[in-house]
């Protein structure tokens, strides 16, 4: 292989992370080249580092709770070159609490990669950190996100410490939502509608419904799971019933997963 091409995949090896057997053994052939070899050992030792890190990554996946020692780590992902150390850190400091770990995520909501961001929204809306703060910190970042999905993360978390914290003005909410849901596609007109309905307005559960039946299975997906949400001793049965028609022919595996976890949702009710 001629040197230019050497160079070539060893700057591929790096932009893409790659960890394999394949790419370290060339790596280490490179190294005694007379012309790549210099740039071969950095990548060599890039490799060593950034396995080490993802080592380390994986440890801290696996505890209940995180460490302010911990945070050293997390740090070293938050800051990484990788979409994927990045977006580890986002969600493993939904256990972490302190004001560090707090500022790593918001630094992370502003991430370049929209996965990045849906994972620090989470974090920062389902972990320790929800607060009236946080609350104020979305409103303000749903008039600046454009993606769709980010939006829509943003929005379910809204939603979450509504229902289950009560942070949030349910007059103000219900302004801001009822004006954007005619503006919205997708994801994002799921999330507000399930937000208006756990708002009080029941009427846009037919709205819901009616995603029931997009040609979209992730649309259909993001539909059960919003009613699934929604569901309550007063309504169970008819979200049941409706759930039962719409996907009593449903192909596709994801779907028909999300089916099992409904329906034992919905039995919860039942036995009650």
């Amino acid at each position: 292989m001629k040197y230019r091409e050497k160079i070539k995949r060893l700057k591929a090896i790096v932009a893409n992370g790659d960890l394999s057997n394949d790419a370290r053994s060339f790596v280490e052939k490179c190294t005694s080249d007379v012309r790549a070899g210099a740039y071969a050992k950095e990548v060599l030792e890039h490799i060593q580092k950034f396995s080490a890190l993802q080592e380390k990554m994986d440890e801290l996946a696996k505890k209940e709770k995180i460490s302010d020692t911990d945070i050293d780590i997390i740090e070293q992902a938050a800051l990484s070159m990788y979409d994927c150390d990045r977006d580890d850190a986002a969600s493993i400091l939904v256990r972490a609490e302190g004001e560090r770990a707090k500022a790593l995520l918001y630094k992370l909501a502003d991430d370049k990669w929209d996965v990045v961001r849906c994972s620090a929204f989470d974090s920062l809306g389902l972990g320790y950190f929800k607060s009236i703060e946080v609350y104020e910190f979305f409103l303000e970042r749903l008039t600046k996100e454009k993606n769709r999905l980010a939006r829509s993360y943003i929005i379910m978390n809204l939603a979450d410490m509504y229902k289950n914290d009560g942070i949030g003005n349910k007059e103000k909410l219900t302004d801001i939502f009822t004006k954007s849901a005619k503006e919205t596609e997708g994801t994002e007109k799921i999330a507000t509608l399930e937000f208006l309905v756990l708002l009080g307005k029941t009427q846009y559960m037919e709205e819901i419904f009616k995603e029931f039946e997009n040609e979209n299975p992730y649309l259909r997906l993001w539909a059960l799971i919003a009613v699934r949400e929604i569901a309550d001793k007063d309504n169970y049965k008819e979200i049941s019933n409706k759930v039962k028609e719409s996907f009593v022919n449903e192909k596709i595996p994801f779907i028909n997963e999300q089916l099992d976890i409904f329906n034992k949702r919905i039995a919860e009710f039942s036995n009650d």
